[in-house]
Protein backbone atom coordinates (compact mmCIF):
# COMPACT_ATOMS: atom_id res chain seq x y z
CA UNK A 1 0.00 0.00 0.00
CA UNK A 2 1.22 3.75 -1.19
CA UNK A 3 0.17 6.26 0.97
CA UNK A 4 -0.64 9.91 -0.19
CA UNK A 5 -0.45 12.66 2.40
CA UNK A 6 -3.32 15.03 1.69
CA UNK A 7 -2.64 18.80 3.32
CA UNK A 8 -4.73 21.33 4.12
CA UNK A 9 -3.98 24.59 4.98
CA UNK A 10 -6.40 26.50 7.09
CA UNK A 11 -7.29 30.00 8.64
CA UNK A 12 -10.73 31.14 10.13
CA UNK A 13 -12.48 29.15 7.42
CA UNK A 14 -14.25 26.33 9.33
CA UNK A 15 -17.47 26.12 6.89
CA UNK A 16 -15.48 26.71 3.76
CA UNK A 17 -13.25 23.03 5.26
CA UNK A 18 -15.98 20.91 6.03
CA UNK A 19 -16.49 20.86 2.50
CA UNK A 20 -13.14 20.44 1.53
CA UNK A 21 -12.60 17.63 4.16
CA UNK A 22 -15.90 16.59 2.68
CA UNK A 23 -14.62 16.21 -1.02
CA UNK A 24 -11.55 14.56 0.50
CA UNK A 25 -13.92 11.80 1.95
CA UNK A 26 -15.25 11.15 -1.54
CA UNK A 27 -12.07 10.37 -3.22
CA UNK A 28 -11.83 7.25 -5.61
CA UNK A 29 -8.40 6.06 -4.96
CA UNK A 30 -6.18 3.73 -7.40
CA UNK A 31 -5.54 0.14 -6.11
CA UNK A 32 -2.93 -0.33 -3.95
CA UNK A 33 -3.22 3.42 -2.47
CA UNK A 34 -4.31 4.58 0.55
CA UNK A 35 -4.97 8.43 1.57
CA UNK A 36 -4.26 10.28 5.10
CA UNK A 37 -5.32 14.13 5.80
CA UNK A 38 -3.31 16.12 7.75
CA UNK A 39 -4.97 19.60 8.71
CA UNK A 40 -2.80 22.66 9.63
CA UNK A 41 -4.56 25.38 11.29
CA UNK A 42 -2.71 28.56 10.76
CA UNK A 43 -4.81 30.42 13.75
CA UNK A 44 -3.57 30.70 17.20
CA UNK A 45 -7.39 30.32 18.71
CA UNK A 46 -7.71 27.01 16.58
CA UNK A 47 -10.85 27.98 14.79
CA UNK A 48 -10.74 24.50 12.45
CA UNK A 49 -10.31 22.23 15.83
CA UNK A 50 -13.99 21.42 16.00
CA UNK A 51 -14.85 21.27 12.58
CA UNK A 52 -11.68 18.49 12.25
CA UNK A 53 -12.66 16.84 15.21
CA UNK A 54 -16.30 16.29 14.06
CA UNK A 55 -14.74 15.40 10.79
CA UNK A 56 -12.63 12.31 12.64
CA UNK A 57 -15.24 10.60 13.37
CA UNK A 58 -16.65 9.74 10.17
CA UNK A 59 -13.49 9.60 8.49
CA UNK A 60 -10.67 7.94 10.57
CA UNK A 61 -7.43 9.13 8.48
CA UNK A 62 -7.22 12.77 9.88
CA UNK A 63 -4.52 14.45 11.82
CA UNK A 64 -5.38 17.95 13.54
CA UNK A 65 -1.91 20.59 13.56
CA UNK A 66 -1.76 23.78 14.76
CA UNK A 67 0.93 26.57 13.82
CA UNK A 68 0.43 29.19 15.91
CA UNK A 69 2.52 31.94 13.81
CA UNK A 70 -0.07 33.76 11.55
CA UNK A 71 2.35 33.00 8.24
CA UNK A 72 1.25 31.12 5.53
CA UNK A 73 5.07 29.83 4.38
CA UNK A 74 5.67 28.83 7.60
CA UNK A 75 2.59 26.73 8.02
CA UNK A 76 2.74 25.49 4.63
CA UNK A 77 6.68 24.60 5.51
CA UNK A 78 5.40 22.95 9.01
CA UNK A 79 2.80 20.83 6.47
CA UNK A 80 5.78 19.15 4.42
CA UNK A 81 7.34 18.44 8.04
CA UNK A 82 4.13 16.85 9.29
CA UNK A 83 4.30 14.47 5.92
CA UNK A 84 5.32 11.22 6.41
CA UNK A 85 4.55 9.50 3.09
CA UNK A 86 6.52 9.32 0.17
CA UNK A 87 3.84 11.54 -1.68
CA UNK A 88 1.66 14.52 -0.72
CA UNK A 89 -0.94 16.76 -2.15
CA UNK A 90 -1.76 20.60 -1.06
CA UNK A 91 -5.37 21.72 -1.71
CA UNK A 92 -6.84 25.07 -0.20
CA UNK A 93 -9.50 24.98 2.68
CA UNK A 94 -12.04 26.79 -0.17
CA UNK A 95 -11.53 24.31 -2.22
CA UNK A 96 -13.15 21.29 -3.20
CA UNK A 97 -11.69 18.40 -5.39
CA UNK A 98 -13.56 16.27 -8.08
CA UNK A 99 -13.80 12.22 -6.87
CA UNK A 100 -11.01 11.34 -9.11
CA UNK A 101 -8.62 14.34 -8.58
CA UNK A 102 -5.95 12.52 -6.34
CA UNK A 103 -6.22 9.33 -8.51
CA UNK A 104 -5.54 11.53 -12.02
CA UNK A 105 -2.32 13.58 -9.78
CA UNK A 106 -1.18 10.17 -9.21
CA UNK A 107 -1.64 8.73 -12.28
CA UNK A 108 -0.18 11.81 -14.34
CA UNK A 109 2.97 11.03 -11.59
CA UNK A 110 3.19 7.88 -13.28
CA UNK A 111 2.54 8.47 -16.55
CA UNK A 112 4.77 11.15 -17.15
CA UNK A 113 7.29 10.12 -14.08
CA UNK A 114 7.04 13.31 -12.85
CA UNK A 115 8.58 14.77 -9.26
CA UNK A 116 5.65 17.57 -9.24
CA UNK A 117 2.24 17.78 -11.15
CA UNK A 118 0.11 20.58 -11.25
CA UNK A 119 -3.61 20.64 -11.57
CA UNK A 120 -6.23 23.17 -12.46
CA UNK A 121 -7.50 25.44 -10.00
CA UNK A 122 -11.31 26.47 -11.17
CA UNK A 123 -13.39 28.72 -10.01
CA UNK A 124 -17.13 28.71 -8.48
CA UNK A 125 -18.62 32.30 -8.54
CA UNK A 126 -21.34 33.37 -6.53
CA UNK A 127 -25.26 33.31 -7.98
CA UNK A 128 -25.26 37.14 -7.77
CA UNK A 129 -22.17 37.22 -8.85
CA UNK A 130 -21.82 41.44 -10.84
CA UNK A 131 -22.20 40.51 -14.90
CA UNK A 132 -18.83 42.37 -15.52
CA UNK A 133 -16.90 39.98 -13.27
CA UNK A 134 -18.17 37.19 -15.36
CA UNK A 135 -17.64 39.05 -18.61
CA UNK A 136 -13.92 39.76 -17.77
CA UNK A 137 -12.91 36.45 -16.38
CA UNK A 138 -11.35 37.60 -13.61
CA UNK A 139 -11.08 34.03 -11.85
CA UNK A 140 -10.39 32.23 -14.58
CA UNK A 141 -6.85 30.58 -14.69
CA UNK A 142 -4.64 29.11 -17.61
CA UNK A 143 -5.27 25.54 -18.54
CA UNK A 144 -2.81 23.32 -20.68
CA UNK A 145 -2.87 19.99 -22.29
CA UNK A 146 -1.92 17.52 -19.82
CA UNK A 147 1.66 16.20 -19.98
CA UNK A 148 3.57 19.49 -20.73
CA UNK A 149 5.99 20.63 -18.44
CA UNK A 150 4.46 23.55 -15.91
CA UNK A 151 6.55 26.08 -16.18
CA UNK A 152 7.59 27.79 -12.62
CA UNK A 153 5.14 30.59 -12.85
CA UNK A 154 2.23 27.91 -12.98
CA UNK A 155 3.08 26.14 -9.70
CA UNK A 156 0.23 26.41 -7.07
CA UNK A 157 -0.25 24.78 -3.89
CA UNK A 158 -4.07 24.75 -4.24
CA UNK A 159 -4.07 21.89 -6.63
CA UNK A 160 -0.35 19.59 -6.47
CA UNK A 161 0.98 16.66 -5.74
CA UNK A 162 4.86 16.53 -4.33
CA UNK A 163 7.32 13.66 -4.33
CA UNK A 164 8.44 14.37 -1.08
CA UNK A 165 11.74 12.32 -1.79
CA UNK A 166 12.75 15.16 -4.60
CA UNK A 167 12.14 17.72 -2.94
CA UNK A 168 13.82 17.16 0.25
CA UNK A 169 16.39 16.15 -2.45
CA UNK A 170 16.71 19.79 -3.29
CA UNK A 171 16.26 21.51 0.93
CA UNK A 172 14.01 23.75 -0.98
CA UNK A 173 11.98 24.96 1.37
CA UNK A 174 8.93 27.94 1.24
CA UNK A 175 10.64 31.42 2.45
CA UNK A 176 8.98 32.95 5.30
CA UNK A 177 9.58 36.48 3.83
CA UNK A 178 6.63 36.41 1.47
CA UNK A 179 4.40 34.92 4.39
CA UNK A 180 2.39 38.01 4.65
CA UNK A 181 2.08 39.19 1.05
CA UNK A 182 1.81 36.06 -0.58
CA UNK A 183 4.07 34.71 -3.51
CA UNK A 184 5.45 31.79 -1.53
CA UNK A 185 4.26 29.64 -3.98
CA UNK A 186 5.46 30.61 -6.93
CA UNK A 187 8.82 30.94 -5.38
CA UNK A 188 8.96 27.65 -4.04
CA UNK A 189 8.12 26.09 -7.58
CA UNK A 190 10.50 28.33 -9.34
CA UNK A 191 13.23 27.13 -7.05
CA UNK A 192 12.55 23.73 -7.40
CA UNK A 193 12.76 23.82 -11.08
CA UNK A 194 16.09 25.49 -10.94
CA UNK A 195 17.01 22.45 -9.00
CA UNK A 196 15.98 20.13 -11.45
CA UNK A 197 12.93 19.12 -9.98
CA UNK A 198 10.27 17.76 -13.48
CA UNK A 199 6.76 19.02 -13.38
CA UNK A 200 3.74 18.07 -15.50
CA UNK A 201 0.19 19.82 -15.87
CA UNK A 202 -2.59 17.37 -15.42
CA UNK A 203 -5.85 19.22 -17.11
CA UNK A 204 -8.21 16.60 -15.77
CA UNK A 205 -7.46 17.13 -11.91
CA UNK A 206 -9.88 19.29 -11.33
CA UNK A 207 -9.93 21.26 -8.18
CA UNK A 208 -13.05 23.97 -7.56
CA UNK A 209 -12.47 27.18 -5.60
CA UNK A 210 -15.16 28.99 -3.73
CA UNK A 211 -14.94 32.98 -4.50
CA UNK A 212 -16.28 34.81 -1.42
CA UNK A 213 -18.53 37.74 -1.79
CA UNK A 214 -16.08 40.35 -0.62
CA UNK A 215 -13.54 39.61 -3.94
CA UNK A 216 -16.16 40.84 -6.35
CA UNK A 217 -15.16 44.58 -6.31
CA UNK A 218 -12.48 46.07 -8.48
CA UNK A 219 -10.87 47.16 -4.90
CA UNK A 220 -9.96 43.77 -4.41
CA UNK A 221 -8.68 42.74 -8.25
CA UNK A 222 -6.69 45.53 -7.81
CA UNK A 223 -5.08 44.55 -4.87
CA UNK A 224 -4.77 40.90 -6.13
CA UNK A 225 -3.13 42.57 -8.98
CA UNK A 226 -0.35 44.65 -7.17
CA UNK A 227 0.18 42.20 -5.08
CA UNK A 228 1.26 39.88 -8.60
CA UNK A 229 3.33 42.41 -10.21
CA UNK A 230 5.36 42.87 -6.56
CA UNK A 231 5.59 39.60 -5.97
CA UNK A 232 6.21 39.21 -9.72
CA UNK A 233 9.80 41.36 -9.50
CA UNK A 234 10.76 39.45 -5.99
CA UNK A 235 10.96 36.05 -7.61
CA UNK A 236 11.68 36.78 -11.43
CA UNK A 237 13.40 39.92 -11.30
CA UNK A 238 15.83 39.65 -8.27
CA UNK A 239 19.02 38.19 -10.17
CA UNK A 240 19.50 41.73 -12.07
CA UNK A 241 21.90 44.53 -11.27
CA UNK A 242 21.01 47.25 -9.19
CA UNK A 243 21.15 49.42 -12.77
CA UNK A 244 18.50 47.25 -13.99
CA UNK A 245 15.83 48.13 -11.14
CA UNK A 246 15.75 51.80 -11.11
CA UNK A 247 15.12 51.77 -14.62
CA UNK A 248 12.74 49.24 -14.71
CA UNK A 249 10.85 50.59 -11.61
CA UNK A 250 10.93 53.63 -13.76
CA UNK A 251 10.11 52.31 -16.86
CA UNK A 252 7.11 49.97 -15.27
CA UNK A 253 6.01 53.30 -12.81
CA UNK A 254 5.82 54.93 -16.69
CA UNK A 255 3.44 52.19 -17.33
CA UNK A 256 1.15 51.92 -14.87
CA UNK A 257 0.51 55.69 -14.99
CA UNK A 258 -0.59 55.54 -18.70
CA UNK A 259 -2.76 52.58 -17.98
CA UNK A 260 -4.69 54.88 -15.34
CA UNK A 261 -4.84 57.74 -18.32
CA UNK A 262 -6.88 54.95 -20.37
CA UNK A 263 -9.71 54.86 -17.69
CA UNK A 264 -12.13 57.31 -19.00
CA UNK A 265 -11.32 55.25 -22.55
CA UNK A 266 -12.02 52.23 -21.18
CA UNK A 267 -15.13 53.16 -19.39
CA UNK A 268 -16.29 52.39 -23.01
CA UNK A 269 -16.06 48.59 -22.01
CA UNK A 270 -18.32 48.98 -19.13
CA UNK A 271 -17.31 48.35 -15.53
CA UNK A 272 -15.18 45.37 -17.38
CA UNK A 273 -13.34 47.70 -19.47
CA UNK A 274 -12.06 49.97 -16.17
CA UNK A 275 -11.57 47.09 -13.72
CA UNK A 276 -9.45 45.29 -16.94
CA UNK A 277 -7.45 48.84 -17.13
CA UNK A 278 -7.09 49.70 -13.27
CA UNK A 279 -5.71 45.87 -12.73
CA UNK A 280 -3.43 46.19 -15.54
CA UNK A 281 -2.09 49.59 -13.89
CA UNK A 282 -1.90 48.14 -10.43
CA UNK A 283 0.34 45.16 -11.85
CA UNK A 284 2.61 47.73 -13.36
CA UNK A 285 2.78 49.72 -9.94
CA UNK A 286 3.18 46.91 -8.02
CA UNK A 287 5.77 45.16 -10.21
CA UNK A 288 7.58 49.36 -10.25
CA UNK A 289 7.21 49.08 -5.83
CA UNK A 290 9.24 45.89 -5.93
CA UNK A 291 11.58 46.72 -8.20
CA UNK A 292 12.33 49.86 -6.48
CA UNK A 293 12.72 47.67 -3.13
CA UNK A 294 15.01 45.50 -4.64
CA UNK A 295 17.37 48.34 -5.97
CA UNK A 296 16.80 49.90 -2.68
CA UNK A 297 17.97 46.88 -0.92
CA UNK A 298 20.84 46.13 -3.33
CA UNK A 299 22.35 49.92 -2.34
CA UNK A 300 21.62 49.42 1.39
CA UNK A 301 24.04 46.00 1.13
CA UNK A 302 26.55 47.63 -1.17
CA UNK A 303 26.59 50.44 1.69
CA UNK A 304 27.31 48.04 4.55
CA UNK A 305 29.36 46.75 2.19
CA UNK A 306 31.83 49.61 1.97
CA UNK A 307 31.49 50.05 6.06
CA UNK A 308 32.54 46.28 6.55
CA UNK A 309 35.33 46.89 4.27
CA UNK A 310 36.35 50.16 5.84
CA UNK A 311 36.33 48.64 9.65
Amino acid sequence: MIDVDVLVLTYKRPALLADTLDSLARQQLPPGYGMNIIVIDNDAAQSARATVSRFQAEFGAVRYVCETEANIAKARNRALAEARSRYAAFIDDDEVASPQWLATLLRAREQYRASVVVGPVMPLLPVDTPRWVIAGRFFDRPRRVTGTIANPGAGGTGNVLLDLHEVSRTRVLFDASYGIWGGEDTDFFQRLAAAGVNAVWCDEAEAHEYVQPHRLKIRWLMRRSFIGGHCFARIFDKEQNSWWHATRALKYAGISASFLLLVPVSAFGGMTGIARTLCRSSRHWGRSVGLWGLFAGSASGKQQRRVAHAG
